[in-house]
This record gives structure tokens, C-alpha cells and sequence, in this order.
């Protein structure tokens, strides 16, 4: 972890992309970053996917925006296959272990009924 920025406006694609690319940038890592780990908000997922042409340069590769439409494809995918764009192994399995206590509350409220009972009698 490098950084904990507020981000006091939007949590947009932009917002998020000129964060990550700042935070990177005062560090001296935006040509040294092959890996992002983010949770999985659609707006991280915009926001890597734009963040992807400022860290090229780590993968040899020097991606411009304007490029011709037959360039900037080949190029693209040479990004996309070989940056990552992690997403949170810890989101995703709160996000499993909340459903599944969802799933799981009428036995649970069940449970604490019974303990309750149990730590009330003599």
C-alpha cells in the first residue's frame, strides 16, 4: 500500500484514474507497475482499464490515445494481455461470506434463541 488519498469529489472513472496515476507518479512508479489490486466497483474496473495506456511504459510498450484505429488495437490487446487488474481476493470473499450468511440467518437467529434460552435457565 502506497497511499490512502481522499477523494473528495466523485468516485468517477477520472477521478479515480488521475488518484492512482498521482499516488504512482509522487512515488516515481508510474514505469515500474505491471499489477493493480483494486475491489471490484465498475468504476475501478473503467478506471484500470484507462490507467492501463499510463503504465504501459512498464511493459516496453508506449500506448497513445490517438493512435490510428489499427495501431491503437494491436496495442491495446498487447496491454491487456499482459497488465493485471486484480481484483480484492478479501472483496470478493466478504462479498461471499455475506451472502452466505444471509442464506444462513433464520438458522443462526434460531441458534442464538437457543443459547440464549441455555444462558438464562438455572
Amino acid at each position: 500500500m502506497l497511499g490512502l488519498r481522499l477523494i473528495d469529489c466523485s468516485h468517477n472513472r477520472q477521478n479515480i484514474t488521475d488518484l492512482v496515476a498521482s499516488v504512482l507518479a509522487d512515488y516515481g512508479l508510474t514505469g515500474k507497475v505491471f499489477a493493480v489490486t483494486l475491489d471490484n466497483a465498475s468504476f475501478n474496473v473503467l478506471a484500470m482499464q484507462k490507467l492501463k495506456h499510463v503504465l504501459s511504459k512498464y511493459l516496453g510498450i508506449e500506448v497513445v490515445v490517438n493512435a490510428s484505429s489499427n495501431d491503437s488495437g494491436d496495442l491495446d490487446n498487447a496491454v491487456n494481455s499482459m497488465f493485471l487488474h486484480q481484483r480484492c481476493a478479501c472483496h470478493i470473499i466478504n462479498l461471499i461470506v455475506k451472502e452466505a450468511l444471509e442464506a444462513l440467518k433464520p438458522l443462526i437467529e434460531i441458534f442464538r434463541t437457543a443459547i440464549l434460552f441455555l444462558n438464562s435457565s438455572n
